[in-house]
């Protein structure tokens, strides 16, 4: 949250100029999310991608430990989910 505003400051224009409604209000919760994500780490972004799949609302980690641990060709690009402190 210390960064966001300074962030925010840097990139304004850039994420102004995304805003899918005009109003007179000038910063909007598209906005926040978009700025949050971009600071997040490749690993995470992944994870991301992949929980948009599943039920939000029953989201087991052990899903993705057992899964890892079981896959005997695990793309390379998913090994940090084989990594339990990741």
């Amino acid at each position: 949250m210390r960064d966001f505003p300074k962030l925010y400051e840097k990139n304004s224009a850039k994420i102004d100029s995304r805003k899918t409604i005009k109003d007179d209000y000038e910063h909007t919760l598209s906005t926040a999310w978009e700025v949050s994500f971009a600071k997040l780490p490749e690993e995470a972004t992944k994870l991301l991608h992949m929980l948009i799949f599943f039920d939000p609302d029953s989201i087991d980690e052990e899903i993705f430990l057992e899964g890892s641990q079981n896959a005997i060709d695990l793309s390379a690009d998913l090994e940090f989910l084989a990594d339990e402190m990741e």
